[in-house]
């Protein structure tokens, strides 16, 4: 498969094409031992494909996906196809099996924790470094307060209190001892941004981002927690045509996890981001609330916090200079 021309004058996609080989050349010369996060989902196939062409055709790091098993049979089928067409040193790493994670979690929640695990396993094996992941920050909330260069601990957690800033495209790629980056290449994009790019480098995709029978998928993930939903895109210009449309956040239904029988096109991420953002809540303080009441009725009366006025002061005017 050939790349598009560069002979057409630069657009946007140019411009944040440019800006995410930029991003996975800075980050292959700066860390030693890196691997790539292959979910064979529609935003990872285009970092795969921008990995290609960084690298001239080749991509010089492992392809990695953390198995749960339980995905389509059109996404395995893709992924062993395209792993032998582009040439790419895949992996397979396994999860560990359902039974060994909490059975009262909702399925999204234990697809989270085994994918967690999973990816621990895949570290401690291969000793990776850099891990580059292909999430955006509009998909969810939580994930619009990533950095592109973005620093875990020593158990892969992520501490969103301490991000270091990125000025300037300057990353900080020195994480501590035996913790690791992941990094986003395309973090800056968007849902239609990842659609009008895989339209315009003619990028295959799963067959199930298109629908059939009024339905597809908006995301692919486990089968057991991604539901379709209701469109008529055959196409990707209708896909764009329905995102243009469409308030609705492609990840939007995630939260809904005590119900994982309600259609939602979301995966697993964001629930551990709820839990995050409820445990955040938590420690903040509460903003003490005064009613009009209790503001009249103290000592001073209404003006108790009112600081003391300054009586003005008036210069005399200066006489015009000859």
């Amino acid at each position: 498969m050939s790349f598009s021309s560069h002979s057409r004058p630069t657009n946007h996609l140019d411009q944040l094409e440019a800006q995410s080989i930029y991003i996975l050349r800075e980050v292959f010369a700066r860390l030693k031992k890196l691997a790539l996060l292959w979910s064979l989902g529609k935003d990872s196939n285009v970092m795969i494909w921008l990995a290609r062409k960084a690298f001239f055709g080749r991509v010089p790091f492992p392809a990695m996906h953390v198995d749960t098993g339980k995905k389509f049979a059109e996404m395995y089928a893709y992924r062993d196809r395209y792993a032998k067409e582009w040439d790419l040193d895949f992996r397979v790493e396994p999860r560990p099996p359902i039974d060994a994670v909490d059975p009262t979690l909702p399925p999204a929640a234990r697809s989270a924790a085994r994918k967690i695990e999973g990816l621990k396993l895949a570290l401690a094996k291969h000793g990776f470094d850099g891990l580059i992941a292909g999430i955006r920050r509009d998909e969810e909330a939580t994930r619009a307060k990533e950095r592109v260069f973005s620093p875990r601990g020593l158990e892969g957690e992520w501490d969103v209190r301490d991000q270091p800033p990125e000025f300037w495209d300057q990353f900080n790629a020195s994480p501590p001892q035996g913790a690791h980056l992941r990094i986003h290449p395309i973090l800056h994009w968007t849902e239609a941004d990842i659609w009008a790019y895989t339209k315009r480098e003619k990028i295959p995709i799963i067959p199930l981002y298109i629908a059939r029978h009024g339905k597809r998928y908006r995301s692919l993930c486990d089968q057991d927690i991604t539901h379709p939903v209701t469109s008529t895109a055959s196409n990707i210009d209708e896909i764009l045509a329905e995102l243009d449309a469409s308030k609705v956040p492609e990840r939007a239904g995630a939260r809904l996890t005590t119900r994982p029988k309600t259609p939602s096109s979301a995966c697993a991420s964001p629930v551990i981001s709820d839990q995050w953002r409820r445990h955040e809540h938590d420690r903040l303080p509460l903003p003490r609330i005064v009613s009009d009441a209790q503001r009249h009725d103290t000592p001073a009366g209404p003006h108790r916090h009112r600081r003391p006025c300054r009586p003005r002061q008036v210069h005399p005017r200066r006489p015009p200079v000859a």
